[in-house]
Formats: C-alpha cells, sequence, structure tokens
C-alpha cells in the first residue's frame, strides 16, 4: 500500500506555492490590522501578546480589550476550523476539510472587508463598535487559517507566525552547512528550506503593500486578498484533493 511519503514528489512544490500565497494573506490582514485597528495583531498572537501585556503594565486598558478580543477572536477561529479539518479525518497531500475550513476563511474576510469599508467611513454611526468587529473579524480568518495550515504540515510553514519559520529555516541552514560534505540532503529538504525563506520574505511583503495603501483603501486590499484565498482553495481542490 502506497503511504503519504510515496506521494509523487510533484505535488510538493505546489503544496509550498499556496501556503506561501496564504503567508501573503496573512502578512497584508496582520498589517491592516495593526494600521488601521489601532495598533492591533491579528495573525501575529506572539506580538499581539507582547502589546497587550504593555497596554495592561501602563494602563491602557481600552488597548487591552481590543488585544484581548483579536485574542479571542483567533482563539475561536482555530477551534472552529480545527473542528472543521478534523471532524473527518483525511489522509492525502492536501485534505478537503483543510480547503473547506479556507472556505469559512475567506467569507470572514469578506465582511472583514465590508466592516473596514464602514470603519473608513466619514460619518459613520458607532465606530468603536465598528473597530471591535473589525478586530473580531480579523482574527477569526487568522486563526482558521493558522489551523488549517499547521493541518496541511509542509515544511512548518504557518503562514500567520514567521518566528518559527526563521529558526527552522537557520537550524537547517547551519545543519546543512556542517553535514553538506558528509551527508547528501534529500532534495525535498532543499525545497522546504527555499519554501520557508520565500515565506518569510512573502510575509513581510504583504506587510509593506498594505503600509503602501491609503487607509481608504485597504478594504478594497483585504478584497484582494480574498480573491488570493479563493485561488488556493480552487487550485487545491482541482490539483491536490484525493492525492
Amino acid at each position: 500500500m502506497a503511504t503519504h511519503k510515496e506521494k509523487p514528489a510533484s505535488s510538493f512544490p505546489l503544496r509550498h506555492a499556496l501556503l506561501i500565497l496564504m503567508s501573503l494573506v496573512a502578512g497584508c490582514v496582520d498589517a491592516i490590522g495593526y494600521l488601521s485597528l489601532q495598533h492591533v495583531f491579528t495573525a501575529n498572537m506572539t506580538g499581539n501578546i507582547v502589546l497587550l501585556g504593555l497596554a495592561v503594565g501602563q494602563a491602557h486598558f481600552a488597548s487591552v480589550l481590543r488585544s484581548l478580543l483579536a485574542l479571542a477572536g483567533f482563539v475561536a477561529g482555530a477551534l472552529l476550523a480545527a473542528a472543521i479539518v478534523h471532524r473527518k479525518p483525511q489522509s492525502g497531500l492536501w485534505p478537503a476539510t483543510v480547503t473547506r475550513a479556507l472556505w469559512v476563511e475567506t467569507g470572514w474576510l469578506v465582511l472583514y472587508a465590508f466592516g473596514l469599508h464602514a470603519l473608513h467611513r466619514a460619518h459613520v454611526s458607532h465606530p468603536g463598535l465598528w473597530l471591535m468587529a473589525d478586530i473580531l473579524l480579523a482574527a477569526l480568518a487568522m486563526g482558521m487559517q493558522s489551523t488549517a495550515a499547521r493541518r496541511i504540515g509542509v515544511a512548518n510553514i504557518t503562514t500567520t507566525v514567521v518566528t518559527s519559520t526563521l529558526a527552522i529555516l537557520l537550524e537547517d541552514l547551519a545543519v546543512k552547512l556542517r553535514l553538506a560534505k558528509s551527508v547528501p540532503v534529500p532534495p525535498h529538504h532543499t525545497v522546504d528550506a527555499a519554501a520557508r525563506f520565500i515565506a518569510i520574505l512573502t510575509y513581510g511583503g504583504g506587510a509593506a503593500i498594505a503600509a503602501l495603501v491609503p487607509a481608504a483603501g485597504r478594504g478594497a486590499l483585504v478584497v484582494c486578498m480574498v480573491f488570493v484565498l479563493a485561488a488556493v482553495c480552487i487550485t487545491a481542490t482541482r490539483c491536490l484533493h484525493g492525492r
């Protein structure tokens, strides 16, 4: 019987590419949250917890509330995605349940785009409520994406956090430099390392793109990320399901 490791190697670069696109989405959404939602991270929970600690120490209770809401949304999104991807355990390169979770994430991002547009209207009523709703929606989406990416389990790319990805990349680099002369490096290790490096750059690139877009246009930028994520889902469905 064929095992997961015996799957065609040609399928692996496609999975890497889709995860890199998801990293672009996360970097963009995270930066938009920081710039438009009063300095809150909705994907990078390490940074968000640091901001939470700073807000508590400085007695900025409005900031505490925003960071807690982002954390709660991320947790809820991760739990929801876990319920979807593990409801019917599936094997293969890219289980259909993962795509289902990503489609739900896409829906949250559509609502987030609408919320950002409403937040930046000149005469919007109850801007505080829109702000809280936007934080929750973005964090829900990113929590779902993080769990979905972990379920795929390719090259330790989580798409929403680059700290662990960077640490693994540097560890691999150190091992390869030391053992290159005595131990042959499997081809897929090189592909994994390259994918980690590109994912880190792409995450930062998404943040840079968000910084270049005026506040009033960031809702439209989220819509662009919705199309990117939808393309990931469609490609995975056509090329990876059942393999």
